[in-house]
Protein backbone atom coordinates (compact mmCIF):
# COMPACT_ATOMS: atom_id res chain seq x y z
CA UNK A 1 0.00 0.00 0.00
CA UNK A 2 1.13 2.97 -0.91
CA UNK A 3 0.29 6.69 0.39
CA UNK A 4 -0.01 9.64 -1.40
CA UNK A 5 0.72 13.28 -0.54
CA UNK A 6 -2.25 15.18 -0.31
CA UNK A 7 -1.10 18.91 -0.80
CA UNK A 8 -3.61 21.57 -0.24
CA UNK A 9 -3.20 25.23 -0.53
CA UNK A 10 -4.77 27.93 1.64
CA UNK A 11 -6.59 30.75 -0.26
CA UNK A 12 -5.01 33.88 0.46
CA UNK A 13 -7.85 36.96 -0.44
CA UNK A 14 -6.25 40.46 -0.39
CA UNK A 15 -7.07 42.62 1.85
CA UNK A 16 -6.49 46.54 1.77
CA UNK A 17 -7.33 48.65 3.82
CA UNK A 18 -7.38 52.56 3.24
CA UNK A 19 -5.46 54.72 5.38
CA UNK A 20 -7.31 55.79 8.42
CA UNK A 21 -8.41 59.92 8.97
CA UNK A 22 -6.95 61.74 11.09
CA UNK A 23 -10.04 63.70 13.27
CA UNK A 24 -9.50 65.76 15.90
CA UNK A 25 -11.55 68.32 18.25
CA UNK A 26 -11.05 70.46 21.07
CA UNK A 27 -12.87 70.88 23.78
CA UNK A 28 -16.08 72.05 24.52
CA UNK A 29 -15.78 75.28 26.55
CA UNK A 30 -18.48 75.12 29.80
CA UNK A 31 -18.82 78.23 31.49
CA UNK A 32 -20.78 78.38 34.93
CA UNK A 33 -21.38 81.28 35.95
CA UNK A 34 -23.22 81.30 39.86
CA UNK A 35 -24.09 84.48 42.24
CA UNK A 36 -24.46 83.33 45.73
CA UNK A 37 -27.57 83.63 47.80
CA UNK A 38 -27.56 86.29 50.49
CA UNK A 39 -29.20 86.46 53.65
CA UNK A 40 -29.64 90.41 55.79
CA UNK A 41 -31.81 90.22 58.67
CA UNK A 42 -31.74 93.65 60.08
CA UNK A 43 -32.26 94.10 63.68
CA UNK A 44 -31.27 97.29 64.23
CA UNK A 45 -35.42 98.59 65.53
CA UNK A 46 -35.65 95.81 67.58
CA UNK A 47 -33.03 96.92 69.62
CA UNK A 48 -34.04 100.14 69.64
CA UNK A 49 -37.72 98.99 70.83
CA UNK A 50 -35.94 97.53 73.41
CA UNK A 51 -33.48 100.36 74.43
CA UNK A 52 -30.67 98.80 73.21
CA UNK A 53 -29.58 100.62 70.51
CA UNK A 54 -25.53 101.95 69.84
CA UNK A 55 -24.32 104.87 71.58
CA UNK A 56 -24.12 107.12 69.15
CA UNK A 57 -28.10 106.56 68.21
CA UNK A 58 -28.80 107.11 71.99
CA UNK A 59 -26.60 109.95 72.29
CA UNK A 60 -28.52 111.53 69.68
CA UNK A 61 -32.11 111.06 71.20
CA UNK A 62 -30.93 111.94 74.23
CA UNK A 63 -29.36 115.35 73.09
CA UNK A 64 -32.89 115.61 71.03
CA UNK A 65 -34.76 115.40 74.31
CA UNK A 66 -32.99 117.45 75.96
CA UNK A 67 -33.18 120.36 73.52
CA UNK A 68 -37.05 119.90 73.91
CA UNK A 69 -37.06 119.71 77.18
CA UNK A 70 -35.10 122.98 77.88
CA UNK A 71 -37.26 124.64 74.80
CA UNK A 72 -40.94 123.63 76.88
CA UNK A 73 -39.43 125.11 79.86
CA UNK A 74 -38.22 128.11 78.65
CA UNK A 75 -42.11 128.64 77.03
CA UNK A 76 -43.71 127.54 80.60
CA UNK A 77 -41.06 130.10 82.24
CA UNK A 78 -42.80 132.67 79.33
CA UNK A 79 -46.47 132.00 79.95
CA UNK A 80 -46.01 132.40 84.06
CA UNK A 81 -43.97 135.32 83.36
CA UNK A 82 -46.97 137.00 81.20
CA UNK A 83 -49.42 135.37 83.51
CA UNK A 84 -47.70 137.37 86.63
CA UNK A 85 -47.50 140.33 84.56
CA UNK A 86 -51.19 140.78 84.34
CA UNK A 87 -51.84 140.12 88.03
CA UNK A 88 -53.48 143.36 88.27
CA UNK A 89 -56.24 141.94 85.84
CA UNK A 90 -57.85 140.18 88.22
CA UNK A 91 -57.66 136.27 89.38
CA UNK A 92 -55.22 134.22 91.50
CA UNK A 93 -52.15 133.28 89.13
CA UNK A 94 -49.72 132.60 91.77
CA UNK A 95 -51.91 129.97 93.33
CA UNK A 96 -52.81 128.72 89.96
CA UNK A 97 -48.94 128.20 89.32
CA UNK A 98 -48.30 126.64 92.23
CA UNK A 99 -51.20 124.13 91.87
CA UNK A 100 -49.98 122.93 88.42
CA UNK A 101 -46.12 122.88 89.09
CA UNK A 102 -47.40 120.87 92.13
CA UNK A 103 -48.89 118.24 89.97
CA UNK A 104 -46.97 115.29 89.31
CA UNK A 105 -47.17 114.15 85.61
CA UNK A 106 -48.42 110.95 84.45
CA UNK A 107 -45.83 108.88 82.42
CA UNK A 108 -46.83 106.07 79.97
CA UNK A 109 -45.72 103.22 80.92
CA UNK A 110 -44.22 100.86 78.47
CA UNK A 111 -42.90 97.09 78.14
CA UNK A 112 -39.41 97.67 77.00
CA UNK A 113 -37.89 94.35 76.45
CA UNK A 114 -40.56 92.96 74.03
CA UNK A 115 -40.22 94.48 70.58
CA UNK A 116 -42.69 94.50 68.39
CA UNK A 117 -43.71 91.96 65.96
CA UNK A 118 -42.34 92.44 63.04
CA UNK A 119 -39.32 95.19 63.75
CA UNK A 120 -36.95 92.65 62.53
CA UNK A 121 -36.58 92.63 58.92
CA UNK A 122 -34.79 89.33 56.99
CA UNK A 123 -34.45 89.73 52.93
CA UNK A 124 -33.22 86.40 51.32
CA UNK A 125 -32.05 86.88 47.38
CA UNK A 126 -31.53 83.14 46.15
CA UNK A 127 -28.49 82.29 44.11
CA UNK A 128 -28.45 82.25 40.62
CA UNK A 129 -26.90 79.80 38.40
CA UNK A 130 -26.21 80.03 34.74
CA UNK A 131 -24.65 77.22 32.71
CA UNK A 132 -23.73 78.23 28.81
CA UNK A 133 -21.60 75.76 26.49
CA UNK A 134 -18.71 77.30 23.42
CA UNK A 135 -19.55 74.44 20.61
CA UNK A 136 -16.31 73.55 18.92
CA UNK A 137 -15.80 72.61 15.39
CA UNK A 138 -14.18 69.48 14.46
Amino acid sequence: MQVSAIQASYAMPPIIQPQPVDVSTEKVQVIVEKTPSRLTIDQTKAWEEMNLQSILKSMDEEANEGKQAVMESITKAVQEGKELMKIEQGGNPLANQAKRNSEKPIYPSNITFIPSPFSVKINYVPETLSISTIKQEV
